[in-house]
């Protein structure tokens, strides 16, 4: 019946098939993400990382730009 959606399990029927599961009640309502979703995640972490990286890389060069520059006029 539950299977058929014809029945809902009570709270008790859903802790006993979470415990012979060998699983947490909730996580028989949890979807697990799909690959495309979990691919997407990875790739925005990655785009802020070389945003980061790239940040850092650029104020080195605007650092080692002025030094030249205060340098050159040094002279």
């Amino acid at each position: 019946m539950i299977e058929t959606k014809n029945n809902f399990p009570s709270p008790e029927m859903l802790g006993r098939l979470a415990t012979a599961l060998e699983i947490e009640p909730h996580e028989l309502f949890a979807v697990p993400p799909s690959p495309e979703w979990i691919l997407e995640q990875v790739r925005q972490e990655v785009i802020t990382d070389i945003r980061a990286v790239l940040a850092d890389i650029e104020k080195v060069v605007d650092k080692a730009v002025e030094k030249a520059v205060a340098d050159k006029c040094k002279k």
